[in-house]
């Protein structure tokens, strides 16, 4: 765990002290209500992520079960998994994704994973789960409670390595039953470490790679300089396919914000008793209204799997404001593209009604960027200048600030040529 900090002071103390960063108040509010969590600076942006959630001591069967990014994916890699050799960086402690291309009839996963702890969950799943296909009791049946009924395997024989075992493999798994039975023996072979280390050997010809390397912004979790390495490093095949095959961070300027009685509350609560939202601070959001968006949103930075992801951006986004408002500040929420068919969209997700009860456990971003509001009439423009630095985001247990995601934004109001900046803003991590 990054800077030493324990699972509750991350997940609890810290948000109601105002500086939050784990679950904390996120889920302490009403239905359908606004809370805003100050994000800690310079953030990990491990924040509810399925790979490495042991990193964060997150809730793994939380993660688990969010049908809201689980039921994508699963279609994505249903509908392209078969026959192919597929790689799952990052596959956590239930080794949830390659048991996903396993069950959708995938020839075989390497499945790569960093944190001790996940590895040896995964080794324990999979363990438990030889023991029930000879019709024994696991010695450990909590083992088998990270894994849904719908990403279970016939475990037909596990071998274990040590700790110490060349090229970081850990345990090789044969499996019977994929794609409903018509698949024939299938292997998984779980990695510990980084797939970006080169002493990982990993064995290439990966005609299918998938991940969930994404926080709450796309890069801030490393997927592009890691999807970038395995590129350079000629694993992939030439027609293998990536899942997911794009990831966006969307960004939009935003009015001022109207908070009911509650909202206020929930927020004094979680920032030392006081309503206000500081400016040029990130606030983690969660049900963040859509309404507030001044602008359709656009892309800060676009993670292009599939093409080749650029790891320095520089982009100029012009907007156009859609109605009369009171301009103060900036919204942000990660887009995943899974498959052109299969999309996730958190913003919407948290404005989705009728999935109340299915909150997406990503969260989205606000920054208040002004003290004073500027009153602004439809058509007005708002330019903003964004950067994203990638080239060194590649997570582990622990993290240096000098290695996480840069950004920074530019803000400015006016017709161009004639616009004047209002505020500008950099951080790292997500």
């Amino acid at each position: 765990m990054r800077r030493g900090a324990s699972v509750v002071t991350r997940q609890y103390v810290l948000p109601i002290a105002g500086f939050g960063g784990g679950i904390g108040l996120g889920y302490f509010t009403a239905p359908r209500g606004l809370t805003l969590t100050r994000r800690p600076p310079d953030a990990d942006g491990a924040d509810t992520k399925l790979e490495a959630q042991s990193a964060v001591g997150y809730n793994h069967q939380t993660l688990v079960s969010d049908h809201t990014r689980v039921r994508p994916y699963a279609a994505a890699i249903e509908a392209s998994a078969a026959g192919r050799r597929a790689l799952d960086i990052g596959t956590g402690p239930a080794c949830l994704l390659a048991r996903l291309c396993l069950r959708s009839g995938a020839a075989s996963v390497d499945a790569v994973e960093y944190s001790k702890a996940s590895i040896k969950a995964a080794i324990g799943g999979l363990r438990a789960e030889v023991a029930m296909g000879f019709g024994r009791e696991p010695a450990d049946r909590g083992a088998l409670q990270l894994i849904p009924a719908a990403a279970s395997l016939e475990v037909r024989a596990l071998t274990e390595h040590g700790n110490g075992f060349p090229g970081g493999r850990r345990a090789s798994a044969r499996v019977q039953g994929g794609a409903g039975g018509k698949q024939g023996e299938q292997e998984l072979t779980l990695y510990e470490g980084l797939s970006t280390d080169p002493s990982i050997s990993l064995s290439g010809g990966y005609s299918l790679v998938v991940h969930e390397l994404l926080g709450d912004q796309a890069g801030a979790e490393g997927a592009a300089a890691v999807v970038a390495d395995i590129r350079a490093r000629g694993l992939a095949t030439k027609d293998c396919i990536f899942l997911p095959r794009s990831s966006s961070t969307l960004i939009a300027p935003t009015t001022e914000l109207r908070r009911t009685f509650l909202e206020n509350l929930v927020h004094r609560f979680g920032h030392r008793g006081s309503a206000r939202i500081e400016t040029l601070e990130r606030y983690q959001a969660v049900r963040f209204h859509i309404g507030a968006l001044l602008a359709e949103p656009q892309a800060l930075e676009v993670l292009d799997f599939q093409g080749g992801p650029s790891l320095q951006q520089d982009r100029m986004l012009e907007f156009y404001t859609d109605h009369d408002g009171d301009f103060d500040g900036m919204h942000m929420h990660l887009h995943v593209d899974l498959d052109g068919t299969e999309v996730i969209d958190v913003l919407d997700l948290h404005n989705n009604e009728a999935r109340e009860g299915e909150l997406c456990t990503w969260n989205t971003t606000y920054v208040r960027l002004l003290e004073v509001p500027l009153r602004l009439p439809a058509g007005s423009r708002i330019a903003l200048r964004c950067r994203s630095d990638l080239a060194a985001a590649v997570l582990g247990e622990t993290q240096a600030s000098e290695a996480l995601a840069h950004y920074s934004v530019d803000v400015s109001v006016g017709p161009a040529g004639a616009e004047r900046q209002v505020a500008s803003l950099s951080w790292r991590g997500g």
